[in-house]
């Protein structure tokens, strides 16, 4: 499978693929964007069955319940990598000269620029990355709250 065009679509990328023996075309979403939502999908997943099982414990249809949520969740990240397995992408191609000039442009949106970002990422380090986003956040929190405390 060989990239022939990528696009922004919402919040990651599509690069259509075609096989260059059969001529099949498929759409792939970015493998970064696929980890991202099944770290989403592991975070919310964690809360709700924090929620629930703080004071009592889990039953068994809590349990059944938080998978049930959880494949909800999860479930676009996890057919994006089923495809992803389906249809290996393989070879290069090379650029023609409107897309290399327009390569090095790139989207001029901040949001669309961390997506873009993102998406380079493969799809393990998408889903420990948005776990790291959230020690970053709590170890920024912690430093303010430090700050406060020693010094006003």
């Amino acid at each position: 499978m060989i990239s022939t065009k990528r696009t922004l679509s919402g919040f990651g990328t599509e690069s259509v693929f075609i096989c260059p023996n059969c001529g099949h075309n498929v759409t792939l979403a970015s493998a970064g964007s696929g980890g991202v939502y099944l770290g989403a999908a592991l975070i919310a997943t964690g809360a709700i069955g924090l929620i629930m099982g703080v004071s009592k414990g889990l039953s068994r249809g809590e349990l059944i319940f938080l998978v049930v949520i959880f494949l909800l969740f999860s479930s676009p990240s996890l057919l994006e990598a089923f495809k992803r397995q389906r249809y290996p992408v393989t070879g290069t191609r090379e650029m023609d000269e409107n897309e290399a000039a327009a390569s090095g442009a790139g989207p001029t949106d901040p949001l669309q620029k961390g997506i873009v970002w993102m998406d380079g990422f493969g799809f393990i380090k998408g889903v420990l990355g948005i776990f790291g986003f959230i020690v970053l956040w709590f170890a920024f929190w912690a430093a303010v709250g430090l700050i406060k405390d020693f010094f006003f």
